[in-house]
């Protein structure tokens, strides 16, 4: 902040930690009561986001998100991280995080716009029901690109994709149904679990031929079916 004479660095090395909210929450306590400070804007109310709080769908990014009121603020669960929102001075409400582009601005019943960040803002729909993964999806799918394979299966009730490659030899992640056309895949961790999302590519004939992955940084990465 230059013209206040001020910088504040905060270092961590957990993502649940927010160093951009730390170090904002520092700069004003150094500087409360300087009056060339702006007021800050009022904060989000639960009224504001309880209306619109759930799980929030963009099935060409793809992209998938979940919107709820927690311990009195405003938290955007999104790539199994939750971050919280604020309100800017132009009305969206965006993550008060440095690292984050994410904003949002409540529209029309059932749709929210969304800023990705570089100039994407796109509509997000409210998730209904989720379907069932399909049953043709079971088989083996690999990627050169991660030299990963995922052997995806049905056991009892639930779907899981079984792991193999450099980093996850042997792990079994949960696979969970969205549109028919997208699936869900969470990587278990020790402090958060990462939830990626599998658009399913198919054939002329309707059959599944590949994934194509997505997560907060790689974007369609594709799994060809192998069996």
């Amino acid at each position: 902040m230059p013209e206040a004479d001020l910088t504040v660095v905060v270092i961590a090395n957990l993502g649940s930690i927010d160093p951009w909210r730390q170090a904002r929450a520092i700069a004003a306590l150094a500087l409360e009561g300087n009056k060339k400070m702006k007021p800050m804007a009022a904060p989000i109310a639960p009224a504001e986001i309880k209306p619109i709080a759930g799980a929030w769908f963009n099935a060409d990014e793809p992209s998938l998100f979940d919107l709820a009121w927690r311990n009195g603020e405003a938290v955007v669960t999104q790539n199994g991280l939750p971050f919280t929102l604020g309100r800017r001075a132009d009305g969206w409400f965006a993550a008060e995080r440095g690292s984050f582009e994410f904003a949002l601005k409540p529209g029309r019943a059932g749709a929210l716009r969304v800023d990705l960040g570089a100039g994407r803002v796109v509509t997000f729909r409210k998730l209904g029901k989720r379907k069932a993964v399909p049953a043709a999806l079971a088989g083996t799918y690999t990627s050169p690109d991660c030299g990963a394979a995922w052997r995806i299966g049905r056991q009892g009730e639930s779907w899981s994709a079984t792991v193999s490659g450099p980093l996850s030899a042997g792990s079994a992640w949960p696979v969970h149904g969205l549109d028919g056309e997208t699936v869900e895949v969470v990587s278990p961790g020790g402090w958060i679990s990462v939830t990626q999302l599998a658009h399913l590519v198919y054939d002329r004939a309707g059959k599944i031929t590949a994934l194509e992955v997505s997560t907060g940084r790689i974007k369609k990465m594709r799994f060809g079916r192998a069996a």
